[in-house]
C-alpha cells in the first residue's frame, strides 16, 4: 500500500466517512430538533408542598412542580443540591392521550439531572419522592447534540470496511496487517465508549486498585476519586444514564483525586511483587497520567490503551510467526471477549495472548529442521509471564518435550533445555500449591464460607468422591466453559444490558470460528498422532487444574459442586482445542485463495456490532 493512489483513495475514504457519519448524526439522531435547536427556561405551571425562594425550590415528601412545554421535550434537565441520592418522577400525556410515568434516581455525586424524553406534549408533572432536595433551573432542552462517540464510531466503521473490501487480497496474505488494522481502532473504541470507571469487566474493582498500587505492600496514595469508583452503589447505572450526568460523575471523580491524591491507605498486600508483575501496563499508565498531571479518567483511558496495546502486541507477534495455522491464530485473536477484556481492567487479555503466541512458536518449531533458540526462550518467557499470576498454565512448558531431540543442535542441548523446563515448572507450580500445604490461603477474600486448607483435606481424604464430582462437572458444563457465549462474547456486567443481540452475535462468532477450524488445514507431518496426544494432555491438565483451583479458593467447603468456574479461564485452552478439530494432509499446500473476505469481515462486522451496542445502550461515555 505504498502507492500514493492508494493512499489517496484511503484519505478520501476517510474524509466520505466523516461527512457521512455526521450527516446521519445530524439529519438522524437530531431530526427531532433540527428547526429547534435551543433550550428553554420551563414555565411552572403550578407548584404542590414545596417552597419556594427566588427562583429555588426546596422539596418536601411527594412535593412536584409542574411546568407547561411549547410544542415537544427533547431533554428535561435541572440543578440540585443535595446530601444525599434522591428519587423523583415524571408524568405527562403523550399526543394520543397515552399516560406516561418514569421512575428516575438521581445521586449526591453531581449537581444536575438530564433525562430524554423525546415526547410531544402540553405539560410535564415532576415528582420529587425525597425532602431537603434543593431545586433550580428547570430547563427544557430542544438543541442539537453531537454524539461524539457515535460520529467515531460511524467514522472508524465506514472507513475500516472500505479499506478492507477494497484491499482484501492485501490483506488476507498480511493476516499480522489486517489485525493490527481491525483491533487497534476497534480496541480503542470499546475505552472510549465504555465507563471511564469500573463495574463493567470482572472484579475490575479489585484491579484497578490492584494496578494503581501494584508494587507497593504495606501502605500507597490512593485518592478519594479512585474510592468513589470501587464503591458500587454510588456508581450505580441508574445514577447517570445520560452522556451530561456521565461527564458530570467524571468531573466530580476527577476533582476528588486531584484534592486527594496524596491521601494515604493500609494495604497490608505482602504477595509477591512477581505477582503483580502482569499489572505493569496498567501501572505504567497511571504513573504516567500522574507524572504529567493527567485528570483520573485520562489516566484510567491511558492505562487501558497500554494494556490493550500489550494485548495485540502479542497476538501480532503470533500471528507473524505462525505458519498453517494462521488464520485460526488471527481468529481467536480477534474474539470479542479477548478485545473486550483487553480493553478493560484485567489482566486475563495479556495471559491468553502470552499463551497464544507461545503454542504458536512451539508449532513453528515442529516446523522448522532446526530450533531457533531465540523462539524457545520467548515460549518460555510467555508460559512464565501467564503462569506469575496463574500458575496453573505452567504444565504448557513441557510442550517442549515434545520437540524431537533432532531439532536440536546436540542432544545435550535438548537434554538441557527439556529439563529446564521441568524445573520452571516445578518452580511455578510450587507458588500455587505450597501455600495451600502451609494454610496460608484462606479462601475467597470476597465472603462466604470458603476455606482453601480444609477443602484440600477433604479431598485428599475423599479421592474417589471428587474424581466423581469433577466428572460431573465437566460432562454438564464444559461445553457452556468451553464454547459457550462466555468464551466468545464475554462482556461480563454489563451482558445483560445487551441481550438479545449479544446472542446472536454469539452464534455468528461461533460459526465463524468453527468455518475458520475445519478451513485450516494442517501438515500431518508436523501435528502427528504424538503431537496431538500432548495437546489433550495438556487440555485435560489444564482443565484439571483451572476446577480444582476454583474447588479449592472459591468453593464453600463440602460443596458438591464447583463454583466460580468462568469461561474466561478456558480461553487460554481455545486454541489447541480448535488444533485438535482441524484436519491433517499429507502433502500441505500453500493456500492461493485470496478472496476468502469473510475471514476479515465478519470479525470486524461482530466486533463494531458490539461498540454500538454499547453506545446505543449508554454502557458509557
Amino acid at each position: 500500500m505504498k502507492n500514493k493512489k492508494q493512499i489517496i483513495f484511503v484519505i478520501l475514504v476517510f474524509l466520505l466517512s466523516i461527512i457521512l457519519s455526521l450527516g446521519v448524526e445530524l439529519l438522524y439522531f437530531n431530526k427531532e430538533v433540527i428547526t429547534t435547536n435551543k433550550t428553554d427556561q420551563a414555565e411552572i405551571l403550578n407548584t404542590e408542598n414545596i417552597e419556594e425562594n427566588n427562583g429555588e425550590f426546596l422539596t418536601t415528601e411527594n412535593s412536584s412542580i409542574t411546568i407547561s412545554i411549547p410544542d415537544k421535550v427533547h431533554k428535561l434537565q435541572f440543578e440540585y443540591e443535595t446530601e444525599e441520592n434522591f428519587e423523583w418522577k415524571v408524568e405527562y400525556k403523550t399526543e394520543d392521550n397515552t399516560e406516561v410515568e418514569l421512575i428516575e434516581d438521581s445521586s449526591n455525586l453531581i449537581n444536575q439531572a438530564v433525562r430524554k424524553l423525546d415526547a410531544k406534549t402540553k405539560k410535564v408533572k415532576i415528582t420529587f419522592l425525597t425532602d431537603n432536595v434543593k431545586i433550580k433551573n428547570i430547563e427544557i432542552n430542544n438543541e442539537i447534540y453531537i454524539n461524539w462517540n457515535r460520529v467515531i464510531v460511524f467514522v472508524v466503521a465506514i472507513t475500516l470496511f472500505l479499506i478492507l473490501i477494497i484491499f482484501r487480497k492485501y490483506f488476507y496474505k498480511r493476516l499480522d496487517k489486517a489485525f493490527l488494522l481491525i483491533a487497534i481502532p476497534v480496541g480503542i473504541l470499546f475505552i472510549l465508549v465504555l465507563p471511564k470507571t469500573v463495574y463493567t469487566s470482572w472484579d475490575d474493582q479489585i484491579h484497578i486498585k490492584n494496578a494503581y498500587t501494584a508494587f507497593s505492600s504495606e501502605q500507597a496514595t490512593f485518592s478519594q476519586g479512585l474510592q468513589k469508583l470501587q464503591a458500587k452503589d454510588e456508581l450505580d447505572q441508574k445514577y447517570f444514564q445520560t452522556t451530561e450526568e456521565r461527564l458530570a460523575l467524571y468531573d466530580k471523580i476527577n476533582e476528588l483525586h486531584k484534592e486527594t491524591k496524596d491521601r494515604v491507605i493500609q494495604l497490608n498486600n505482602y504477595s509477591p511483587k512477581y505477582n503483580r508483575l502482569v499489572y505493569l501496563p496498567f501501572y505504567v499508565g497511571f504513573k504516567i497520567a500522574d507524572a504529567i498531571n493527567l485528570n483520573l479518567t485520562t489516566g484510567i483511558v491511558l492505562a487501558k490503551i497500554l494494556n490493550l496495546l500489550c494485548y495485540i502486541g502479542l497476538i501480532y507477534a503470533a500471528i507473524k510467526v505462525s505458519t498453517y495455522a494462521k488464520k485460526l491464530v488471527f481468529a481467536v485473536g480477534l474474539i470479542g471477549s479477548n478485545l473486550f477484556l483487553s480493553s478493560q481492567f484485567s489482566y486475563d487479555p495479556t495471559i491468553i495472548a502470552s499463551i497464544i503466541l507461545a503454542l504458536a512458536i512451539f508449532l513453528r518449531q515442529l516446523e522448522l529442521e532446526k530450533i531457533n533458540n531465540k523462539y524457545i526462550f520467548i515460549f518460555i518467557l510467555c508460559i512464565i509471564w501467564a503462569s506469575l499470576p496463574k500458575a496453573i498454565y505452567c504444565p504448557l512448558l513441557l510442550l517442549l518435550w515434545f520437540i524431537p531431540n533432532k531439532k536440536f543442535e546436540s542432544k545435550k542441548q535438548a537434554i538441557a533445555v527439556k529439563v529446564l523446563a521441568i524445573i520452571i515448572a516445578i518452580i511455578l507450580a510450587t507458588t500455587f500449591i505450597l501455600p495451600f500445604f502451609l494454610g496460608s490461603v484462606a479462601g475467597d477474600s470476597r465472603g462466604g464460607n470458603t476455606n482453601a486448607s480444609a477443602q484440600l483435606s477433604l479431598i485428599l481424604h475423599n479421592p474417589i468422591a471428587y474424581a466423581i464430582l469433577q466428572t460431573k462437572f465437566f460432562l454438564t458444563d464444559a461445553p457452556r466453559l468451553l464454547l459457550g457465549i462466555n468464551t466468545f462474547q464475554g462482556v461480563a456486567y454489563i451482558e445483560s444490558m445487551l441481550e438479545p443481540l449479544n446472542q446472536i452475535l454469539y452464534l455468528i462468532s461461533l460459526v465463524f470460528i468453527l468455518r475458520v477450524t475445519f478451513q485450516t488445514p494442517l501438515d500431518k507431518k508436523v501435528i502427528t498422532n504424538k503431537i496431538k496426544i500432548a495437546f489433550l494432555l495438556a487440555l485435560i491438565t489444564l482443565w484439571l487444574l483451572i476446577t480444582s483451583a476454583m474447588y479449592l479458593s472459591f468453593t464453600e467447603v463440602g460443596n458438591t459442586t464447583i463454583e466460580g468456574v468462568q469461561a474466561r479461564y478456558f480461553i487460554p485452552t481455545l486454541l489447541p482445542l480448535l488444533l485438535l478439530l482441524c484436519k491433517t494432509e499429507k502433502d500441505k499446500k500453500e493456500d492461493k485463495n485470496d478472496k476468502d473476505l469473510a475471514l476479515l469481515i465478519v470479525p470486524l462486522i461482530i466486533l463494531i456490532a458490539m461498540v454500538v451496542m454499547f453506545v446505543y445502550k449508554g454502557c458509557g461515555v
